[in-house]
């Protein structure tokens, strides 16, 4: 498959909107072709020197307006990328058109028109004329299934410096003066999918371009005032009245551009994070040897221009507000003062009063902010007059005077490559993601993805497709020299990371519009991309002519050994020898040859319809039959013999055609081509069926392998479930199905002999689920399994636990849940596993799959497949599942620590109760972390007594049997004890961190307790961890000196008393009496040896402020403590 350009739209009406853009316009002479354009001069290097009067000429030509058929690149044109609008301007007039599809009839190849809608002239004021325009696609508030739109807005930017916002009907919703002087250019950023996690998140935006200033709207607050503004005029068309409400002004952010003499073109390259190094680097660049150096990098805008004094800029706007330094607060306080004086100056001497005058009456212009270039890349001979950014915001395209396409490097700002000889060139990107395989990679995540440079060169006539970076050209294609490039760089405006999801932004991301109205996009394949070493397909045609040479060599050894065998009596041989081929396993290849002749002999010495008869028959026996693999070269055999068959009989006629008689050819008749394509078809059914078949011989539970024949497989349903069922029936994990030979089946076939059947299915389907790539089918197929499976046993176990107040005991769990009481913990666990996996699929972005059957099995019939049933689950509610989720760690908590005297229903109001136990599909109410203090402090006790009881697992002589949540640690129960107990002291904590931040409680809280647990335990490794984690030091000093208290008190007054009676004479009575009051049966470990008293100490005196009351009395511990290890 190599690259195509298809026509996807057409413009209707093309010369009414070109009389009405033009209405003076004549017919002028042919238009000349110019003798050089530059493509086979010397193009020497970069930095090669131009004459100024060829600079000139360059110039004036490159820009002026050529004949009557390039009407369309005089105009401003933008297409939204939902291919739904399309506004066309020249001067002050200005042609809407909107989406209509084609009818039945004429075009039948394209299925869209374009066409007008409204027409005519936007300017307010004389000599005001249309500078910029943009169509901006706004995304519903509604859930659509197709991802439309809501509606389309178009942005116009005048001569004026105004900016105004129409309607798709051309109705004016908001007009705001932003800057006086024109504006240049109109540009937009909306939210894409993060691809990686480390990835900034990227904010929605429009910048409006003039001379030297840069002006961006925040892309949220837009959207809100222009749904208003369009609400408001439909309620003032409706009502008939004239009196159009004043919006509000836009919120917004001026910059203005600094140090580079012309700016024409710009790109917002997004927010970017960089890295320490890139901090030091931008820091050393910009500032002075005295720049001082901030800690944490911020994060900041970049935006790159084109223009003259620097080829490129780079312009970096620091987003959110840090922390100022001494210096940089000096140098503003300067500033200001320096403003100041001046404006009082200009007072005083009368030239100030006109700008006053002029205030009044003319709207306010915000002054813009100076920003000033971080660095750009110089070039003297030639300016820059157009930059386009890629997709991923990692390369960015420029077009010169010189008539250049420089491809720089966005990241490093540096130019690593160039093309010459593309005068007026117009250019676009088009990103290609890597079609799934199927069994592709394992734990492929993330697909790749290619970007494609498309150059539009007018004066030559070519569109070409390279490829990004240093890759080669992939395509070029012969088209007229009066186009225009369409490549909008934004989607739909409005979306985030939950509506994104199964939407299309993008109708297409490259378009050539021509003269005639005829709109042609790009379609390239992801392989264009990949080099002749890395792409499959040409690996694929390597080996397929290694095969077929192997093949003509081999084809040359025949044999004549087995006529003899050939008898020629008159009986019925035929189904003998099917009968005996079939009836064992044992046939090999070996024998495929005496077959063949054996068959060829037979097949001589009947007629036609008999044969035709004994093949149908042949065909019926290789489909029920379960020895697969003999039926699997008896099918390859016959459908051998009908082809040479036929190959033998078209030889006959070419010769006979031709005149040549020859003698001694006998013609059996021409066998119709449905028999070789049935034939065919039954290869390929045999072949999959034998796949299955060395499946099935694998080792089962019960020790019965099941016998499986094409037949059985076509009435049972598709082939991925029948595969999907003989692994469950054979209980192969995840690890085992991934390794190259399945050794150790048998062996895990016979552990899982003997689990209960519910959580041993529910174990290994939550193995296969992590597995599903395709979070729509991930989602579908966690939904049903919650449904069908765990819900009734979660309601009935939650409100069991609300009424003993504990685990329950284990006849009413058998009556009432269906599981005995010692698997409630992983029955819960499996429930958490669940949830978590179903929370995780509905936040994931992907596109509805669509599978196809295979050709060739689509005879079969059976039951929908459960592909079909996940994708038309209904989209749960994420924050119902997130409310059922919190629920479920509660109730594994209870479960694996024996909790008591917990209602865990009475940990959540009246609103979240209601909410139990609901279709997730569903929107109740949900409940706000605002709740009553008495249940947030149940709340706290529970979480509490959770972190208690997970730190005490480190010091149980016996663990408990627990699930993992999903966390990547596996603890089974074929783990050891240690590593089962270590795991649960590190994951529950965490878990309980989780659930009070969605609570509303304040984490520090539970992190002082935890260390508190961890010393008590006497875990001081572990518990100085967490202590570096706790925010209020204060607190947790407190909490460290009384558990040092403790530990002297047992040293001194229960471990060594003869010793601790002289010690405890030596120091002051008060702190003497504080020891004693201090009780160590509070700790679970309260011996500890000096120098862990030591280090306790230096965490009290570092975390407890200086002239702190208890900070003396850690002093006199200290003290105490060095006294102790003489």
């Amino acid at each position: 498959m190599s690259c195509q350009m298809n026509v996807f739209a057409y413009v209707a009406e093309t010369s009414k909107i070109k009389k009405f853009l033009f209405p003076e316009s004549t017919e002028p002479a042919p238009q000349i072709e110019e003798e050089d354009d530059g493509w086979d001069e010397d193009w020497g290097a970069w930095n090669e020197d131009m004459k100024e009067e060829d600079a000139k000429d360059v110039t004036e030509n490159d820009f002026s307006p050529d004949t009557n058929n390039s009407w369309l690149q005089q105009c401003i044109l933008s297409l939204s990328p939902a291919n739904d609008i399309m506004a066309v301007a020249n001067q002050d007039r200005c042609v809407l058109l909107s989406q209509k599809f084609q009818k039945n009839g004429s075009n039948s190849e394209v299925d869209t028109n374009l066409t007008v809608n409204w027409e005519g002239s936007l300017s307010q004021t004389d000599g005001e004329v249309i500078t910029a325009l943009m169509c901006l696609p706004l995304a519903s508030q509604k859930r659509s299934t197709q991802g439309a739109p809501d509606w389309t807005c178009v942005i116009v930017g005048f001569s004026t410096g105004y900016v105004r916002i129409y309607t798709e009907s051309g109705a004016l919703l908001l007009s705001q003066l932003l800057h006086t002087e024109p504006v240049q250019k109109l540009k937009c950023r909306t939210y894409e999918p993060h691809r990686y996690l480390g990835l900034a998140e990227q904010q929605e935006e429009v910048v409006i371009m003039y001379q030297r200033v840069l002006v961006t709207i925040d892309g949220f607050s837009l959207v809100q005032s222009l749904r208003a503004c369009r609400n408001q005029v439909a309620r003032a068309t409706a009502s008939g009245s004239e009196n159009f409400f004043q919006p509000p002004p836009l919120a917004y952010k001026k910059w203005g551009l600094q140090d580079q003499e012309k700016i024409y073109d710009f790109c917002s390259c997004g927010v970017d994070t960089p890295n320490p190094f890139d901090n030091m680097k931008a820091a050393s660049m910009s500032g002075n040897p005295q720049t001082a150096l901030r800690h944490t990098p911020p994060a900041a805008g970049l935006y790159m221009t084109t223009g003259i004094g620097q080829y490129v800029g780079f312009y970096y706007t620091i987003e959110g507000s840090t922390q100022p330094i001494l210096s940089e607060v000096a140098y503003a306080v300067a500033n200001k003062l320096k403003s100041a004086f001046v404006s009082a100056t200009s007072g005083w001497l009368g030239f100030g009063g006109k700008h006053k005058d002029e205030a009044k009456h003319g709207p306010k212009i915000e002054p813009a902010t100076p920003l000033s270039i971080r660095f750009g890349l110089p070039d003297k001979s030639r300016h820059g007059v157009s930059v386009y950014l890629s997709p991923s915001d990692n390369y960015a395209a420029t077009t010169d005077s010189f008539g250049r396409v420089v491809l720089i490097d966005v990241q490093r700002g540096v130019a690593i490559r160039m093309w010459k000889g593309y005068r007026d060139a117009q250019l676009g990107w088009v990103q290609v993601k890597e079609l799934s395989n199927h069994g592709g990679s394992q734990g492929d995540n993330q697909t790749r993805t290619a970007q494609f440079l498309v150059i539009y060169a007018p004066r030559r006539g070519i569109l070409e497709v390279w490829t990004a970076g240093l890759g080669p050209r992939v395509a070029a294609f012969n088209v007229s020299k009066s186009c225009t490039l369409i490549c909008p760089s934004y989607g739909i405006m409005g979306l985030n990371n939950v509506t994104v999801r199964g939407i299309n932004t993008r109708a297409f991301q490259c378009a050539l519009m021509d003269t005639d109205g005829t709109l042609k996009t790009l379609h390239i394949p992801f392989h264009l991309a990949l080099s002749d070493k890395n792409d499959k397909r040409a690996r694929d045609l390597h080996l397929l002519r290694t095969l077929k040479a192997h093949i003509k060599d081999n084809s040359q050894q025949t044999g004549y050994s087995m006529k003899r065998y050939v008898n020629f009596q008159i009986f019925p041989l035929q189904n003998l020898l099917l009968d005996y081929w079939l009836s064992s396993d044992d046939r090999g290849i070996h024998s495929v040859a005496s077959l063949s002749y054996l068959i060829k002999g037979l097949l001589s010495k009947i007629g036609e319809e008999t044969k035709h008869t004994w093949m149908l028959s042949a065909q019926q026996l290789c489909r029920q039959t379960t020895c697969v693999l003999p039926a699997y070269l008896l099918a390859l055999t016959l459908r051998s013999i009908i082809t040479e068959s036929e190959g033998s009989i078209s030889s006959e006629k070419k010769s006979v055609d031709e005149g040549e008689n020859k003698k001694g050819v006998s013609v059996q008749g021409n066998p119709p081509q449905d028999d070789i394509d049935s034939w065919g078809l039954l290869v390929r059914q045999l072949e999959d069926t034998l796949c299955i078949n060395c499946l099935l011989h694998l080792p089962t539970d019960t020790g019965q392998i099941t016998q499986v024949s094409v037949h059985k497989i076509l009435e049972a349903g598709r082939v991925a479930e029948i595969v999907g069922s003989e692994l469950a029936k054979r209980k192969i994990s995840v690890n085992e199905l991934f390794k190259s030979n399945i050794q150790n089946s048998k062996e895990a076939s016979e552990v899982s002999v003997g689990q209960p059947t519910l959580l041993g299915n529910l174990e290994f389907s939550l193995e296969y689920l992590k597995l599903i790539q395709n979070a729509v089918l991930r989602h579908g197929v966690a939904s049903m399994m919650w449904q069908m499976f765990v819900t009734e046993r979660f309601a009935s176990l939650a409100q069991l636990m609300e009424k003993v107040g504990k685990v329950p005991k284990d006849r009413l769990c058998r009556k009432e849940v269906g599981v005995e009481e010692a698997d409630l913990s992983r029955l819960t666990g499996c429930m958490v596993d669940l949830l978590q996996a179903l929370m995780e699929a509905n936040c994931e972005v992907n596109e509805v799959p669509v599978f196809n059957i295979e050709p060739t099995w689509q005879s079969v019939r059976g039951p929908h497949s459960l592909v079909d049933l996940a994708i038309e689950a209904k989209m749960t509610n994420y924050g119902l599942i997130r409310h059922h989720y919190h629920l479920s760690v509660l109730m594994n908590a209870v479960a694996v620590f024996k909790m008591k005297s917990v209602k865990i229903l009475s940990l959540f109001d009246s609103k979240g109760r209601h909410a139990f136990f609901t279709e997730f599909t569903q929107h109740p109410l949900l409940p706000s972390p605002n709740v009553d203090d008495s249940i947030c402090y149940g709340r706290s006790e529970f979480l509490g007594q959770v972190i208690s009881h997970a730190v005490q697992t480190l010091d149980s002589g016996t663990g408990s049997f627990e699930r993992t949540l999903s966390d990547g640690q596996s603890t089974s129960a074929f783990s050891s004890p240690v590593k089962r107990k270590s795991t649960m002291a590190v994951r529950w904590p965490n878990v309980v961190l989780d659930i009070a931040k969605d609570f509303g409680l304040d984490i520090d809280i539970f992190k002082r307790h935890h260390v508190w647990e961890l010393y008590s335990s006497g875990h001081d490794k572990a518990a100085e961890e967490i202590l570096i984690t706790v925010n209020d030091h204060e607190a947790v000093g407190s909490q460290l000196l009384h558990i040092a208290g403790k530990r002297i008190n047992h040293y001194l007054l229960i471990s060594n008393k003869m010793e601790g009676v002289d010690l405890l004479t030596n120091i002051s009575p008060s702190l003497s009496l504080w020891i004693r009051s201090q009780d160590p049966s509070n700790l679970r470990k309260p011996e500890s040896t000096t120098q862990s008293l030591a280090m306790l100490l230096q965490h009290v005196l570092s975390n407890l402020p200086e002239g702190y009351t208890e900070y003396n009395t850690a002093l006199e511990l200290v003290d105490l403590v060095q006294s102790m290890t003489k």
